[in-house]
């Protein structure tokens, strides 16, 4: 076949005259390098396809030195995806092309080197494409790198050789024998093409430079956890493989991409043959084939499993299984029989006792399901009765006796009737008359027969009590007495104050001491005899109120002119009384008092009692005095200076310790001038307490003024206040 390779050289080209022209594929260079694309590469591939024309790519390359097998790597991709993304996604009609071109400097790589990037580059774009790769590459280049050492002769060749005439020639070192494709000239034209184009000859057809890689043959199918009703496979992963299909004796029963596969429709005690075909789109392989003989089945439930028994022995029988290899019983839960026959007697047994019995049958491929019967020993007759025991109340017996072994039913007969008849081992006759003698017989019995008569007299008790009636109460402060009439048949009395018992005994009074006044309290009365407690009576009584405890925490404050007093609540206190000089000041319930009606720095005595409805508490007594009355007395002036000849106004106030303002003291104020004369003003304070004069000051000598008041209050003198003052110009 006739070929040309192209590239961005050859410039715009037309593939319907190439193809005219008897060429019958063509190559042209997608990429070079990581980086690099042809830019006629996406128009070549898409025109050529229009016309019909097989088209295949090849990527340029010069590996550099040191040797970098990543660089390999990653100029694989980038040439695979530049196929992908210009239109070439199937990676052409032919097979792709590494073409291996000198290094930039000769000599910087070995033929190992060159060997081991290019078959980087080779086994990427295969993993990528699942296509074989076509090597480019010259004779004389090959001859430079000693052939590679043989380490590329597996990939197929396309060879340049310009020397040759007929078949170009093969450097021995390379270990190539045949040539896909020959490169004769660089210098060749064709129709279509302007200048010069390389021509190739290529193989006898299309199919053999399509480069598809077949799958390989799956290998180690094995099986394993072979059973009645599935077979387990697994093999291998192959090389460019897309899908595994699997047959069982010819028919398809997989289809997938694991390799392994479990087959769940297969019959037991049955042989298959399976194989494992390898699928791509280029192709399919066979493995060799697996011969498997599935296991016999899980034996079915054993059927008819009964038995009969005696009163220590049970004879089971039950039906042949198919394929059973033997069978297990247990009893209980514990295994009592293994063994290939379909009887089995089970002796040492307890009479009347019910045994369970579960029955599989087994092989190798398993265990059945389980069936089970339940089938009783039979029982001997029942022993005597034994502790038979009676209990009475006012109008009913209560029997309880031993079970008796073998017993199923009892019954119980009084006056020669049977009054009950059952499996429990006591019994309660109810509906009796109280203070009465009873005879009973009490017999065990099963379907052997019935044991001797057992024996028993019992009395019924007395009734209990009526509730008391009539109950009286009476109290003090601190004490309450009850009383009752007589109750028919009691022995003794209950009673019991907030649910506690506080008397016990035959009398029918009672005195509850030590309680809190003025509280109320709930009593019951109860009768009571050796057949129980009636029900109780009750009544509520309170105690009286005492009279109040003295009051205490008394405290006293004083002014000049009141006292106030405060204590701390008496209990039972309804009122309060205070009394001063025998004279009651206050009567009623708060627990203070303010008395106003007092005289400055002088000594009160006052008695406080607490009263209620039974009397007065004892009295106590507290002491205090009233402050005494001191006066304050200022002198000042309006301004501390004044012009000479002018006003001076000088006010004199009268208070109290307390801060009160005291009206109508006498006053007399001096004032000295600079120059030694003395003017005396007189006069009264005031409603505000303020004695008030206004002063004309001397023109000259200009100087300090000195005033002294002095004040009279109700004959008695007051301090002397005094202040000063200036005049200036």
């Amino acid at each position: 076949m006739k070929g040309v390779d192209l590239s961005h050289w050859q410039g715009n080209v037309d593939f319907a005259k190439i193809k005219a022209s008897g060429v019958q594929f063509v190559y042209v260079k997608a990429t070079q390098s990581t980086t690099f694309t042809d830019p006629t590469f996406a128009t070549n591939v898409k025109n050529a396809r229009d016309a019909g024309m097989p088209i295949g790519a090849y990527h340029y390359a010069k590996p550099t030195a040191p040797l970098n097998l990543t660089e390999a790597k990653n100029q694989a991709t980038f040439f695979v995806n530049t196929m992908k993304n210009s239109g070439l996604t199937d990676f052409g009609d032919v097979m792709p092309v590494l073409d291996l071109e000198e290094p930039s400097t000769v000599g910087t790589l070995t033929g190992d080197d060159l060997a081991a990037w290019a078959r980087t580059f080779v086994d990427t774009v295969k993993q990528q494409t699942n296509r074989q790769v076509l090597l480019y590459t010259g004779s004389w280049f090959i001859d430079l790198y000693g052939g590679f050492n043989g380490k590329l002769s597996d990939l197929p060749l396309w060879v340049a050789d310009y020397q040759s005439s007929t078949s170009p020639t093969l450097p021995p070192k390379g270990g190539w024998t045949v040539w896909t494709v020959w490169q004769y000239t660089d210098k060749g034209s064709v129709n279509g093409v302007t200048g010069t184009v390389d021509l190739d000859e290529g193989p006898a057809s299309l199919e053999q430079l399509r480069g598809y890689i077949p799958p390989g043959a799956a290998t180690g199918l094995a099986s394993s956890n072979v059973s009645y009703n599935n077979v387990t496979l697994s093999w291998n992963a192959t090389s460019a493989t897309d899908s595994y299909l699997v047959t069982r004796d010819g028919v398809s029963v997989y289809s997938g991409t694991n390799t392994s596969f479990t087959d769940n429709t297969v019959s037991p005690k049955t042989t298959y043959t399976y194989n494992v075909i390898s699928k791509n789109v280029y192709g399919k392989t066979t493995s060799e084939n697996l011969t498997v003989t599935t296991k016999v089945a899980p034996p079915a439930v054993p059927a008819n499993f009964t038995g009969i028994s005696t009163s220590n022995t049970i004879s089971l029988t039950w039906n042949l299984v198919t394929d059973a290899d033997n069978y297990v019983i247990a009893r209980n839960d514990a295994v009592v029989y293994t063994g290939s026959a379909t009887t089995f007697v089970d002796s040492n047994l307890s009479p009347n006792t019910s045994y369970t019995y579960s029955l599989v049958a087994k092989n190798v491929s398993g265990v059945s399901s389980g069936t089970t019967t339940t089938i009783a020993t039979k029982p001997p007759i029942p022993d005597n009765i034994e502790n038979l025991t009676a209990t009475s109340t006012t109008n009913n017996v209560s029997l309880s006796w031993n079970p008796s072994t073998y017993a199923s039913s009892y019954d119980v007969i009084k006056n020669g009737d049977v009054i009950y008849s059952g499996s429990s081992t006591s019994f309660t006759d109810n509906a009796l008359t109280d203070d009465t003698a009873y005879t009973y017989q009490v017999v065990a019995k099963n379907s052997s027969g019935e044991s001797p008569h057992s024996e028993t007299t019992i009395k019924t008790k007395i009734a209990i009590p009526a509730v008391p009636t009539n109950i009286k109460g009476s109290s003090s402060s601190n004490a309450v007495t009850l009383s009752w009439p007589a109750v028919a048949k009691a022995e003794n009395y209950v009673v019991k104050r907030k649910g506690s018992v506080i008397y016990t005994g035959p009398n029918t009074t009672f005195t509850d001491l030590n309680l809190t006044g003025s509280t109320s309290y709930t009593y019951e009365i109860a009768a009571q005899n050796v057949s129980g407690t009636s029900n109780a009576a009750s009544i509520v009584v309170a105690t009286k109120t005492p009279i109040p405890t003295t009051p205490t925490g008394v405290t006293a404050t004083s002014t000049t002119n009141s006292v106030s007093l405060s204590w701390a609540p008496s209990k039972y206190a309804t009122s309060y009384k205070v009394i001063r000089s025998g004279v009651v000041l206050y009567q009623g319930s708060a627990i203070s008092f303010k008395d106003v009606n007092v005289k400055a720095n002088t000594l009160y005595t006052y008695t406080i009692t607490a009263s209620n409805a039974q009397g007065a508490s004892p009295p106590v007594t507290k002491k205090i005095a009233t402050k005494p009355i001191t006066y304050i007395v200022t002198a000042k002036t309006t301004y501390a200076a004044y012009y000479s000849g002018n006003r001076a106004k000088v006010t004199v106030t009268v208070k109290t310790n307390e801060g009160k303002v005291v009206s109508g003291a006498n006053v007399a104020m001096t004032i000295k001038s600079p120059s030694g004369s003395v003017t005396t003003m007189t006069g009264k304070t005031d409603a505000s307490g303020n004695f008030i004069s206004v002063y004309t000051t001397a023109k000259k000598p200009i100087g300090t003024y000195i005033v002294t008041a002095k004040t009279i209050l109700n004959g008695v003198n007051l301090p002397i206040a005094t202040c000063t003052f200036k005049t200036v110009y």
